[in-house]
């Protein structure tokens, strides 16, 4: 157990959930070429585009982190 505060209220939550939602994706995306739903040679293409949106929401929920504690001091 540490002494010092935790502060919860960052954007480390958000951040945590999105990675979570980008690794069930990307777990859906597997099983989905494993059953030949989505062909292989569209996986590639798939790929990009969700870790492209991935970082899109990752910067956008660290910018809102960065304004919260901002807007609080």
């Amino acid at each position: 157990m540490s002494n010092f505060p935790v502060d919860n209220a960052g954007f480390g939550t958000p951040l945590r959930i999105i990675a979570a939602l980008a690794v069930l994706a990307l777990a859906l995306l597997g099983v989905l070429v494993t059953v030949d739903v989505v062909p292989l040679e569209r996986f590639g293409a798939l790929m990009g585009k969700v870790v492209l949106i991935a970082c899109i929401v990752g910067l956008a929920s660290i910018a809102l982190g960065f304004l919260a504690k901002s807007g609080r001091s």
